[in-house]
């Protein structure tokens, strides 16, 4: 808790009572006025006290373990008891406290605690816009006392529709599991905003995307996209044995350093963890990237997302256009068409599980298209892609997911092995 207990989030005149509070059950998010909570007093007994929340705040969840006060609500008082199991941690940023966060996400199946560090927006002097767009804003930056340039993340807030930050959070807690991942930006650390309240995620500063890098250059000659797909390949099965599948691959979201020397994942907003996230998983990422089972439906999938992904990103970079380019509606039956025209309509020989997606209903049977096979090779030829470069291309954009590769398996293949 902040040392100001009394500037904001408790008056100063029950500070003391602030500093020994212990909190014993929560009922409902609060969202605007007065918390109660049950503190030890000190007859050794409990007693309930209310202590005014800031107008400016309110308790949000962020995880099982973790709140934090975002901005938004009236002066209205409310209360409200927020139920938490005994074996979680109630934690608050508070708008004038640098602090390092301790989430013991403790649940039932078990986790490992994780620590996030705060520091304040004064410590960095901003230096650019790297990018932007509905989610929010990259902005570049540099800290005052280090001299490290950094690229921190904010998301897009309004009046009407303030920014979630779960969702900073959860990023932050998946960056922080990829640490020693090479080919996935380095986490720093979250910022806070104390005259907004709003929160940024401070990471590694790389480059440009390899959507930016490949629009600016012919498309890429087969051994430099080999190198480029081991580093790729290499950083999604380090994700995936740390049970994280990213599920957004795509150029945008793929950093360039050194002019070209190095790519590395960036964006883990929409990653899941196979070890706690319950199913469904539920249908996420970009249209153009997303693999069949996932429009489809299927309800269990795994890393093998991100393999699919990766295919579309390698033959993005051999050809310099997009594999399987949308028709701008996010129409699944449409995609779904753009996809099998090009890799082969798959049928319950090829694909046994098809018929069972939850979603197979709402493709047309295109009896005579079923004749048609893949045109992969026709696309990329030798001159382009030799046949060692090919099994890999293939492998990675096969239908069904039980038959696609992993990355492991596709880093084993002769393509990497010169």
């Amino acid at each position: 808790m902040s040392s100001r207990v009394g500037d904001g989030l408790f008056p100063a005149r029950q500070a003391n009572d602030a500093r020994s509070l212990t909190v014993r059950s929560m009922s409902r998010i609060c969202m605007r006025g007065q918390v109660e909570f049950e503190r030890n007093s000190n007859r050794g007994g409990r007693a309930p006290i209310l202590f005014r929340v800031d107008p400016g705040y309110a308790w949000r969840r962020l995880f099982p373990s973790l709140y934090i006060l975002p901005p938004n609500v009236s002066s209205q008082i409310h209360r409200r008891l927020l139920h938490l199991s005994s074996n979680r941690a109630i934690m608050a940023v508070c708008a004038r406290s640098p602090a390092v966060l301790d989430a013991c996400n403790a649940t039932a199946r078990g986790s490992a605690s994780f620590s996030i560090q705060v520091s304040r927006t004064e410590a960095y002097v901003e230096t650019g816009i790297l990018g932007g767009g509905s989610f929010g804003v990259v902005l570049q930056a540099r800290h005052r006392v280090t001299g490290n340039t950094v690229a921190i993340k904010f998301l897009r807030s309004t009046v009407h529709r303030p920014a979630d930050p779960s969702r900073l959070l959860e990023e932050a807690r998946f960056l922080g599991a990829c640490d020693g991942n090479p080919y996935v930006v380095a986490y720093y650390g979250l910022v806070h905003d104390p005259a907004t309240a709003d929160l940024g995620l401070a990471m590694e500063y790389v480059g440009p995307s390899l959507h930016t890098f490949l629009s600016e250059r012919p498309p890429l000659l087969e051994g430099i996209v080999c190198c480029y797909m081991w580093q790729l390949l290499t950083g999604a099965k380090m994700m995936h044995q740390r049970g994280i599948v990213h599920r957004d691959i795509k150029p945008a979201n793929i950093l360039v350093e050194g002019g070209g020397k190095m790519l590395k994942f960036c964006d883990l907003g929409l990653a899941m963890s196979l070890a706690t996230k319950e199913t469904p998983y539920g249908d996420v990422g970009t249209m153009p990237y997303k693999p069949p089972e996932m429009i489809l439906g299927k309800p269990n999938y795994d890393g093998r997302v991100d393999t699919w992904s990766l295919g579309c990103v390698m033959a993005e970079m051999l050809t310099g256009q997009r594999m399987f380019p949308g028709l701008g509606d996010d129409d699944e039956v449409k995609q779904l068409w753009v996809i099998f025209r090009r890799v082969g309509f798959p049928d319950e020989t090829t694909w046994p599980e098809l018929a069972s997606l939850p979603l197979a209903r709402m493709v047309p049977r295109w009896t005579q298209a079923r004749q048609q096979q893949s045109t992969l090779r026709e696309m990329f030829h030798e001159e382009m892609l030799s046949n060692e470069g090919f099994q890999v291309l293939k492998g990675l954009l096969e239908c069904n997911p039980d038959k696609r590769l992993t990355a492991a398996a596709a880093l084993q293949l002769p393509w990497f092995q010169h």
